[in-house]
């Protein structure tokens, strides 16, 4: 059937129209090709684990991962971060290590390259993406002194420290790029040596070895360290800001707005560039009194109470929504010490793990379900 011109300029118009709908036309660039259109990146819905290594058989590791990443994609989760231990002696010593060696008596250890790219492996598969943590670890360094704690390292060799980590995270970096991880948290709590001008060599000698996905610098958000967004790094922090003004009536509304006081009036709160960040790290003990120090696991004495997490990551979630984050990951299980599952009843042993009504929290934040 033949159209009449008016017929014709309306179809046409209608195409262009529908062709709008699913890309936005861009100019030719001087090469005369049209670029891509570009989308923004997806939201990282997180939860995080701790890798520590115990020499176990890679078959048994592989189950624990399996069973880890089918439980978080069960809450809605589109990436796993997982944090691995690196170790150093002393609060100023200038030595950073991986402890892999199976010969010498250790509670844990850090897991070699290869058994972390068999998580990272499993993680993929199942459609997550990946955000690898290390992390200066406790264990020695709060048997030494309980107030010890890794952003407050002082190396006697600020040059030579610098040296030693990049050597301990070059096998990582290099696993990275193999195994096209999508985020690598650089730096993490190292609130006492953030403001150093290393970073900068460390940052480029790093995008040497892994280029495939981004560099994180991950400060904790309550830190005197002025935060600086650094060349070449997306931008991130651990969110456990004090509270000792809330009770166990708080709800998640009031939680939230005594998050953005902080942010609004606390110097050691403020975040450059807010909606470019990423919450890297968010957790909190199933204690009555962990409002005032959520960073801590627990103090004797205080009474075991579920509500008190889920309302803190309800309030991180508004959080992240107000703020339009680029995403937030809660702390969860231990990837050896829980066997890769989150707890079906109350976990008082743990009380930071996710305990079951906080699963729920984080199923709706991550589904809205």
């Amino acid at each position: 059937m033949r159209m009449s011109s008016r017929a014709a300029r309306r179809c046409l118009f209608a195409v262009l129209v529908a062709c709008a709908s699913f890309s936005v036309i861009q100019p030719a660039s001087a090469s005369g090709q049209v670029p891509r259109a570009t989308r923004a990146p997806e939201i990282q819905r997180g939860i995080d684990t701790y890798f520590t290594y115990g020499c176990q058989a890679i078959g048994t590791i592989k189950k624990w991962a399996e069973t880890e990443v089918a439980q978080f994609k069960a809450l809605g989760a589109n990436s796993i971060g997982i944090g691995f231990p690196l170790f150093t002696t002393s609060m100023t010593s200038n030595d950073v290590f991986a402890w892999t060696s199976c010969w010498e008596a250790r509670t844990y250890r850090t897991p070699p390259p290869w058994v972390i790219a068999v998580v990272v492996q499993i993680a993929h598969a199942a459609g997550l993406k990946v955000f690898l943590r290390p992390l200066i670890d406790q264990e020695n360094l709060a048997a030494q002194n309980p107030f010890n704690w890794r952003g407050k390292l002082r190396p006697t060799n600020v040059s030579l420290w610098f040296a030693k980590y990049f050597y301990t995270l070059r096998p990582y970096l290099q696993m990275a790029q193999r195994e096209k991880v999508q985020y690598f948290a650089i730096q993490t709590e190292l609130d006492s040596l953030a403001d150093l001008s290393d970073w900068t060599s460390l940052i480029a000698k790093s995008k040497l070895q892994y280029s495939a996905g981004d560099l994180e610098v991950s400060y904790s958000w309550d830190t005197s360290a002025e935060k600086v967004l650094r060349a070449h790094t997306i931008f991130g922090f651990d969110a456990y800001p004090k509270m000792p003004a809330f009770g166990v009536s708080a709800t998640p509304n009031q939680l939230l707005s005594g998050w953005n006081f902080l942010l609004l009036h606390r110097p050691s709160y403020a975040v450059p560039n807010l909606p470019a960040a990423t919450i890297s790290e968010i957790g909190i003990a199933a204690l009555d009194g962990a409002y005032a120090h959520p960073a801590s696991g627990g103090t004797p004495g205080e009474q075991f109470n579920q509500q008190i997490q889920a309302n803190w990551f309800t309030a991180a979630c508004a959080f992240m929504t107000e703020h339009k984050l680029q995403g937030i990951y809660f702390w969860g299980p231990w990837l050896g010490r829980d066997h890769g599952s989150l707890p079906t009843g109350p976990d008082r042993a743990h009380t930071i793990n996710i305990q079951p009504v906080a699963q729920r929290a984080i199923k709706r934040c991550f589904t809205g379900t």
